[in-house]
């Protein structure tokens, strides 16, 4: 399952690299990730996998300077087995592309020191 996210972070690109590099917290769910980073070219370019039990999520994210503004552009793959590739087909894309969107906007209001919480 493919598929690209987009946002404008009303920040500056170098100041929007220094935030994105920091710990998240997904409130009261608790995960645990490997993270490997696949690519680093910062402040063009991050990637990397983050892998859980019967998901790896393949995340390619560019960073595009407009002046005060970046442009964050979230390239997304998810491969599943066992378990979650049956629960995968029955969720179908919209609901992973949703929470992509939710963590992109969360991150942009804490960029733009504008919280949602």
């Amino acid at each position: 399952m493919k598929y690209t996210c987009e946002i404008v972070i009303d920040k500056p690109r170098d100041e929007v690299i220094k935030l994105f590099d920091i710990k998240y917290d997904f409130g009261k769910r608790k995960m645990e990730l490997i993270e490997t980073i696949t690519f680093r070219n910062l402040p063009d370019e991050f990637h990397g996998n983050y892998q859980t039990k019967g998901v790896v999520n393949i995340q390619k994210n560019y960073f595009k300077d407009e002046g005060q503004k970046t442009k964050w552009i979230s390239e997304t793959e998810f491969k599943f087995s066992g378990f979650m590739k049956l629960m995968a087909f029955f969720m179908g894309k919209s609901p992973f592309k949703k929470q992509t969107m939710s963590f992109m906007e969360d991150f942009k209001a804490f960029a733009e020191g504008n919280p949602k919480y």
